[in-house]
């Protein structure tokens, strides 16, 4: 089986995310659990889901992160602002883990061998 260190991979989306100056000027913090003094809007890093899948040269993992963007204003205005900057960051992106061969995103995920 192909290994590779889930909290390698989810440091990478974070450094991604909290890299975009855009994103950080709208957003209080990128978290992995937010603490109850979190200050809305904020974008934690929830569930995710690894997937084994068969390929020509071997075995590739299939990692899926749930993104979560959080806000209190009324409406979907903020929350849409705050997804589409995630959206341009990851989709499509290549994510730089030390040591692992990005393969391509498939369906807003990220492969690696």
């Amino acid at each position: 089986m192909v290994s590779l260190n889930y909290h390698d991979l989810q440091k990478a989306i974070y450094e991604k995310l909290t890299g975009n100056s855009s994103l950080m000027a709208i957003i209080s913090g990128v978290f992995n659990y937010p603490p109850q003094s979190a200050v809305f809007p904020f974008i934690f890093i929830g569930n995710s889901n690894i997937s084994e899948l068969a390929a020509l040269a071997g075995s590739v993992l299939e990692y899926q992160f749930n993104i979560n963007m959080l806000a209190r204003e009324a409406g979907h205005k903020q929350v849409a602002e705050i997804m589409e900057i995630v959206y341009g960051l990851l989709h499509n992106s290549t994510i730089s883990v030390t040591g692992k061969t990005f393969i391509r995103p498939l369906h807003n995920t990220l492969n690696f061998q």
